[in-house]
């Protein structure tokens, strides 16, 4: 871009089609509008599904998931032995893949398919 003598300081995702008038968005863009739009998305399934957890599930998948602690980290902060973290964290993550294939909406849309193909 620096070396292009036409550029004209900004970037545009559109380009236009001269033959029909129009400005169309490019197929690289369009990729990444509708891979950004689909992860959007998708989060916000999960967010409801993890809403459906029990506290102590939610809370144990944040701390490792999300937080990203070691398994002694959260057995401290919560005062909980080791064999514990783990088991609980195992069972959080089940419960959590059990919401996420059940056969209504909002998770039908993204999960349900992708499982039965």
């Amino acid at each position: 871009m620096r070396k292009s003598k036409k550029h004209t300081g900004h970037l545009s995702i559109f380009q236009r089609n001269e033959k029909d008038e129009e400005w169309l968005l490019e197929d690289e863009a369009k990729d990444n509008v509708a891979l950004e739009v689909e992860t959007k998305a998708l989060q916000e399934v999960v967010q409801i599904g993890f809403k459906e957890l029990k506290p102590e599930h939610r809370v144990i998948i944040v701390l490792k998931d999300v937080e990203e602690y070691s398994y002694e980290e959260i057995a401290e902060i919560l005062q909980i032995s080791l064999g514990t973290v783990k088991s609980r964290l195992f069972r959080a993550r089940r419960a959590l893949k059990k919401i996420l294939e059940q056969d209504k909406e909002p998770y039908k849309s993204f999960f349900v398919k992708e499982i039965k193909e």
